[in-house]
């Protein structure tokens, strides 16, 4: 006699998007900022921290976007 196989139909788990997995990225690179914000602030002075600091804005939001 022949065994009979049954297959059953599983539906699978839900898959985390990946946005759900950036946030982290996202708090790192702004506590780096924050801590870049603080060295510029503490080690340079003059027209070099001014510029300083308005690139280190940019140069996070663009890492943060690529």
């Amino acid at each position: 006699m022949v065994k009979q196989r049954t297959v059953k139909r599983i539906t699978p788990g839900r898959v985390d998007a990946f946005d759900d997995h950036l946030w982290p990225v996202v708090v790192a690179m702004c506590v780096l900022a924050a801590i870049g914000f603080g060295a510029i602030l503490t080690l340079l002075s003059g027209p070099w921290m001014w510029l300083s600091l308005l690139v280190l804005p940019a140069l996070t939001a663009g890492a943060l976007f690529m």
